[in-house]
């Protein structure tokens, strides 16, 4: 898994600092009920969803809810929603496909890094992960 700490802004300054699993195959972001538990009193309230998630497995979870806002990868923020729901512990935040697009993410394989560009800057991420090959190939 290609793992990286990013930050949730909350509505007067707050800060939740979580990592998240970057999944460029997950079709929607998600965010863990038993995480979102943590420290939701710093977040916007989840607003109602009618979203039907369809696992691995190929089984069906109802969303708990939407969370919208502001999230932050490396200094750069964007508008993102997550969905809500139990997840079982297996991970708190699933950073998918409609983040990495809006972010205009790609995913360097060779190296397992991630780049993107913020008004100029171009932004690396190597994989925070302990067995990430970008944790011992040099940079290219």
């Amino acid at each position: 898994p290609f793992l990286h700490n990013l930050r949730l802004h909350g509505p007067h300054g707050e800060i939740v600092r979580i990592q998240g699993v970057f999944d460029d195959s997950a079709m929607v972001n998600v965010i863990s009920a038993e995480a979102f538990g943590k420290f939701k009193h710093w977040l916007t309230s989840v607003g109602p969803s009618d979203s039907l998630l369809k696992m691995a497995d190929g089984s069906l979870v109802r969303s708990a809810g939407k969370w919208c806002g502001s999230v932050e990868v490396k200094g750069a923020s964007r508008q993102g929603q997550f969905e809500v729901f139990l997840s079982g512990g297996s991970w708190d935040l699933l950073f998918g496909k409609p983040l990495l697009t809006t972010f205009n993410m790609t995913h360097w394989c060779e190296t397992d890094e991630i780049s993107f560009d913020d008004g100029g800057r171009t932004v690396r991420m190597p994989n925070a992960h302990p067995d990430s090959q970008a944790n011992v190939l040099p940079p290219p």
